[in-house]
């Protein structure tokens, strides 16, 4: 079975550089470098969310006939991608994200009257399109935010 990393690792990772900002960014690459130097499972997460967009300031490289991959940094910082990821940043596609979400809290309702209304509630909001959910979404938030 193939741990699962994304909230055990990959998000701290990505929590700790948003909290780091604001202090010493050099010291918290540096810790964050120390922490892969003692542990695979950080380094191979570093790489991926390096390698995928989440974070930027070095390089990923993976040499032949090893393992483990070589990170080369100056200065770790998230992307737009790592902080919507932690939450500090707008959605790309708040609808899908909606959709998404709404299903999670399906799949976790048990069976009744609740689960039935929340199921119509999916199908009429896929019914509409994502691109007129978005707009709703956007219109919500701007009214709530005084944007």
């Amino acid at each position: 079975m193939i741990p699962e990393t994304w909230t055990t690792i990959a998000v701290p990772l990505l929590e700790g550089l948003l909290n780091d900002e604001s202090s010493d960014v050099h010291a918290a690459t540096s810790d964050i470098l120390k922490e892969c130097s003692e542990d695979g499972e950080i380094l191979v997460t570093l790489s991926a969310l390096m390698e995928d967009g989440y974070v930027t300031g070095g390089g990923v490289f993976w040499p032949l006939g090893r393992g483990k991959p070589v990170i080369t940094a100056d200065v770790l910082r998230l992307t737009p991608k790592g902080r919507r990821a932690v939450g500090q940043w707008p959605l790309e596609q708040p609808a899908e994200a909606f959709l998404q979400n709404l299903e999670k809290v399906l799949n976790t309702m048990p069976e009744g009257e609740a689960r039935s209304k929340v199921q119509t509630l999916l199908a009429a909001t896929r019914g509409v399109g994502t691109d007129v959910l978005a707009g709703v979404i956007s219109n919500f938030l701007k009214s709530v935010t005084g944007l």
